[in-house]
C-alpha cells in the first residue's frame, strides 16, 4: 500500500470561532462533496484487505487523510470513508449555547394524543449533509418530521401520528432546560418533557469542530501488509470539550477625553479650600 501524501502536511490548522458555535451549528445545510481520487491505495487484490481497528489521538489531517497518534502501534495514516455519513463527530453541548432554530432530533414513545407520552433523555443537535446515494435511514435523520421506528415511514396530516415510537427531527422552537422542549418537526409541533438526567449532544458529520487531541476511532481495512496504512469504513472522533459553552466578553476600560482629563485635572486644583491650604502652607 502507498500513501501519496506527505506526512509532513499533516498538521491541523487551529480553528477560530467568532462569537457563539451556536451559530455554527444552525447553518441550514452543509454539502459534503467525494473526492474520487483515493490518497490511500493498496498494492493487493481486494482478497488480501484484513480488517483493523484503530483507537487514538488525531494528530492531524489535511484533504481526506488523518494523521492519527495510536499509542503502542505508533503512528497511523487512515483515509477517511467514502460515504459521509460514515465520519461522525460526537460531543456534550452547553445548552446555554441552543438557540431557536437549530436542527435537533430525539427518539420519543407518542400516545393516541399524538404527543410523547414518556420523557426524553437525549436530543441531538446536528448539521445536515448532502451526498448521491445517500440511504433512505440517513435521510430521514436529516429531514425533519415524525419517522416511525416500527414501519421506517413518516408520519403525514393525512394519516395523523398512529402510536408507537419515532425519530422526531426539527427545527428548535424553545427549551426550557430543567423541562421542555418544543421542536416543529415538519408540519407537526411537537412538545415533549425533558428527563432530569436529560443531556445534549452534537453529532455531526461535518469536520467544523474538530481539533487535534481529539479521540478517535475507526473500522477499516488494511492489506496485511503494513498496519500504518488504512481505508477507514467508519471514522468517529469523540471530544471531550463541552460545545456551545458561552463565551465570557472582557469588557474594555475606555480613557477618557483628552479635554475632559485636562477639566478633570483642573477641577481637583480649584477644590474649595485648596487655595487657603497652599497659602498658608510653610513656605
Amino acid at each position: 500500500m502507498c500513501l501519496l501524501v506527505n506526512p509532513k502536511a499533516l498538521r491541523l490548522k487551529p480553528l477560530t470561532f467568532y462569537g457563539s458555535v451556536a451559530i455554527v451549528l444552525a447553518i441550514a445545510s452543509s454539502v459534503v462533496s467525494q473526492d474520487p481520487v483515493s490518497p490511500v491505495e493498496f498494492q493487493g487484490a481486494a482478497t488480501a484487505r484484513e480488517i483493523i481497528q484503530v483507537r487514538g489521538k488525531l494528530d492531524g489531517m489535511t484533504g481526506k487523510i488523518a494523521k492519527i497518534d495510536a499509542g503502542d502501534e505508533g503512528e497511523v495514516f487512515v483515509h477517511l470513508p467514502n460515504t459521509p455519513s460514515n465520519f461522525r463527530f460526537r460531543a456534550e453541548f452547553d445548552s446555554r449555547g441552543l438557540q431557536p432554530g437549530m436542527l435537533v432530533r430525539f427518539n420519543a414513545n407518542f400516545g393516541p394524543a399524538g404527543q410523547p407520552i414518556e420523557s426524553v433523555k437525549e436530543v441531538e443537535i446536528f448539521q445536515p449533509i448532502q451526498f448521491p446515494g445517500m440511504p433512505k435511514a440517513v435521510k430521514d435523520a436529516m429531514t425533519p418530521g415524525l419517522h416511525s421506528k416500527a414501519n421506517k415511514t413518516s408520519a403525514s396530516p393525512r394519516t395523523g401520528i398512529a402510536p408507537g415510537a419515532y425519530s422526531v427531527v426539527g427545527n428548535l422552537v424553545t427549551v426550557t432546560p430543567d423541562s421542555w422542549i418544543v421542536v416543529s418537526a415538519g408540519q407537526f409541533p411537537v412538545r415533549a418533557m425533558l428527563s432530569p438526567d436529560h443531556r445534549f449532544r452534537v453529532n455531526t458529520h461535518t469536520f467544523d469542530l474538530v481539533q487535534p487531541g481529539d479521540d478517535i476511532s475507526v473500522n477499516g481495512f488494511f492489506d496485511g501488509n503494513d498496519r500504518s496504512r488504512v481505508l477507514a469504513d467508519t471514522f468517529t472522533v469523540s471530544s471531550s470539550r463541552v460545545i456551545g459553552e458561552p463565551v465570557e466578553k472582557t469588557k474594555k476600560t475606555r480613557r477618557a477625553p483628552r479635554g475632559a482629563r485636562g477639566r478633570s485635572a483642573a477641577a481637583e486644583d480649584n477644590e474649595p479650600g485648596q487655595d487657603n491650604a497652599d497659602r498658608d502652607a510653610p513656605r
